[in-house]
């Protein structure tokens, strides 16, 4: 029934008149069933449920608490920051700077990004530059510009070839997304495409596109570079506000009793407590919430999670070179297993905690002026 309520909910018409009342007597039959679901398997809540046994996840209910607050106290004013600087810093730019950020970030894969991709792949000395070429090699990526195609971009498995691939649909295929979804293509390969957790196969990835981040300091001139760490970095970082924001939400809802005339309010003090109308306004989360809550229960805060720790490649690289990340990088893919936790992988990596309050105050001092 859940699976059924989940479908129904995908296939919500978020343009519709009625779409805020369909989706919330979805969610509302949804959080009834998952009570006695999770109640079931003698948890108290589906949050805690799903936390444990769906998403693996090694952090406690504390930890989220701390998390929640540090990026009420830090990521928010810092999102705004970049929010401003990497929109008044990109028009500064001469064309041609221009011109180099929007090939990375926007246009498809073309041979300037081919060029950046092929010194960043090549300044590694270990399997990941082995993992990360023979997505190329092996003929395992696909360009796919058929208007039909699904459009999104993915890293899968063919058991018949023994052998992983990459897809890029017609409007996911930037340098940055190549990059993202090598970091899942090496991560599939160091794992034995074994199952990770969320939060973990997340890093894997974002950090990738943060590790390549910091490379492109030798391939830009300064001012330019900069400002691809800022529209990086407020991309990266309004997310984490949202997708802790939906955590928060999705913990309240989960653990009360409220009356689905009650969801948008208790979403509005969510909202409230952090600050974000300038980052995304209320009128939008409340959208949002009603979009994913179903779909996508209790996943978002891997999201904020494995992005916090993905930044703090960079933050390592500028504190101590980039042959020092390339190798906490390279522990990050080859070192862990699938059945050790996020934190216990990362901390085992040499990435700093992303649920103490010193990584945020060290993100501060590398980001902030």
């Amino acid at each position: 029934q859940m699976t059924e309520l989940e479908d129904a909910a995908n296939n919500l018409d978020y343009t519709a008149t009625n779409f805020h009342d369909s989706a919330t007597s979805i969610y509302q039959k949804y959080v009834s069933l998952s009570k006695e679901y999770a109640n079931y398997y003698n948890y108290d809540n589906y949050y805690d449920y799903a936390s444990e046994n769906v998403y693996s996840r090694d952090y406690s209910s504390e930890d989220l608490a701390n998390f929640h607050q540090f990026v009420k106290d830090y990521i928010v004013p810092l999102t705004k920051q970049m929010m401003g600087e990497a929109s008044r810093d990109y028009s500064y730019l001469k064309s041609n700077q221009k011109l180099a950020i929007d090939n990375l970030l926007e246009r498809p894969y073309n041979r300037i990004g081919v060029n950046y991709m092929d010194g960043y792949i090549n300044s590694f000395d270990n399997n990941l530059s082995k993992y990360f070429n023979s997505l190329f090699d092996k003929g395992s990526v696909f360009f796919v510009n058929d208007a039909r195609a699904y459009d999104g971009a993915f890293v899968n498995y063919l058991s018949y070839y023994e052998e992983g691939f990459a897809y890029f649909g017609p409007s996911y295929q930037s340098t940055y997304t190549i990059i993202h979804e090598m970091g899942h293509y090496a991560s599939a390969y160091s794992y034995n495409f074994g199952g990770l957790n969320y939060d973990l196969a997340e890093t894997h990835s974002q950090a990738n596109e943060w590790l390549f981040t910091y490379f492109m300091k030798q391939e830009l001139n300064e001012a330019t570079q900069q400002v691809l760490v800022k529209q990086n970095l407020a991309e990266a970082l309004q997310m984490v506000v949202i997708a802790t924001a939906i955590d928060e939400f999705e913990q309240k809802i989960y653990s009360g009793n409220y009356l689905p005339t009650e969801y948008e309010a208790v979403m509005a003090e969510v909202h409230a407590s952090y600050n974000m109308e300038d980052i995304y306004s209320l009128s939008d989360m409340q959208w949002y919430w009603k979009m994913v809550t179903t779909t996508s229960a209790v996943y978002y805060i891997s999201y904020a999670t494995s992005q916090i720790a993905s930044i703090n490649l960079y933050v390592v690289a500028e504190q101590y070179g980039y042959e020092y990340a390339q190798e906490v990088y390279r522990k990050l893919q080859e070192e862990g297993s699938s059945e050790q936790g996020f934190v216990e992988v990362i901390l085992n990596s040499g990435l700093p905690n992303p649920f103490l309050e010193q990584t945020y105050i060290d993100m501060m001092e590398v980001f902030s002026d």
